[in-house]
């Protein structure tokens, strides 16, 4: 901190860079440090949040063929990425993709009909869709919401649910289930 406060760069410690890099920005380097050191908590949280979803959103740019010619050439699904937020991102994405298209075809729907929610009335098609994303995606029901139209998290835990005792009734829907659980999980990453 005193090394930056002076604005001298010591031999064994190269700063200067990752501050330029971290508060770009008209002015003294040296005065954004201080702005940045004198934020009070809550103010700093926005800011690392704000920083935080610059790097969430700007993973890859270029249109939507683009970034999908660089998903498949550089995501594998043999790799194992851990913890990194942006690659799980991206491969949730292809595999909701994969379903929805899927289950399209299979249903032979279009996108409106698929995303079309009547009350009182059911839609196989999507109550499919999300069961696939829980079982192949293993994704929270708050995620398969926000996916699905908005749907709250309790409303996606009983659509599965509801999917599962059909499931259990008819053997064909169970059928039907399984082998697009199976095409859906090879999804190319």
């Amino acid at each position: 901190h005193n090394s930056y406060i002076r604005g001298e760069e010591s031999q064994w410690l190269k700063y200067k860079e990752t501050l330029r890099t971290q508060w770009k920005g008209k002015g003294s380097l040296i005065l954004r440090y201080k702005k940045f050191m004198k934020m009070e908590d809550e103010e700093l949280g926005k800011y690392l949040n704000m920083k935080r979803q610059k790097a969430v959103d700007a993973i890859i740019l270029g249109d939507e063929d683009y970034i999908d010619e660089i998903k498949r050439k550089y995501l594998h699904a043999e790799r194992n990425y851990g913890e990194i937020p942006q690659a799980k991102r991206i491969k949730n994405d292809l595999m909701i993709k994969k379903i929805k298209k899927e289950v399209v075809k299979i249903f032979g729907i279009n996108e409106k009909e698929f995303n079309q929610s009547v009350r009182g009335k059911e839609n196989m098609a999507r109550m499919v869709a999300i069961g696939l994303a829980r079982e192949s995606g293993g994704l929270s029901y708050r995620d398969i919401g926000r996916i699905f139209g908005g749907i709250s998290y309790k409303s996606a835990a009983k659509y599965c649910e509801r999917l599962k005792i059909r499931c259990a009734k008819e053997k064909e829907l169970n059928k039907l289930f399984l082998n697009l659980k199976l095409t859906c999980s090879q999804v190319e990453t």
